[in-house]
C-alpha cells in the first residue's frame, strides 16, 4: 500500500516535471516568431497553467480514492 501511494506520487511528480518542460520550451520561441511571441506569451503561458491546474484538480479525487 505505501509502495502504492510512493508510485502516485512519483507519477505526480512526473507529470508537474513534464509541464515544467514544455514551460520552459515555451520561454525560448524561435528568433524569427519573437515578436509575436512577446505579445501572446503572457497570456498563452496563463491559459496552459490553468488547463494544467484543472487538470491536476480533476485528477486529485481520482488518486484519493485509488489511494
Amino acid at each position: 500500500r505505501a509502495l502504492v501511494i510512493l508510485f502516485y506520487v512519483f507519477k505526480l511528480q512526473h507529470i508537474s516535471f513534464l509541464f515544467l518542460a514544455f514551460r520552459a520550451f515555451g520561454l525560448f520561441p524561435r528568433p524569427d516568431k519573437k515578436k509575436r511571441a512577446k505579445r501572446s506569451f503572457p497570456r498563452l503561458q496563463k491559459r496552459r497553467a490553468a488547463t494544467a491546474a484543472n487538470r491536476l484538480f480533476s485528477l486529485f479525487p481520482v488518486y484519493l480514492t485509488i489511494l
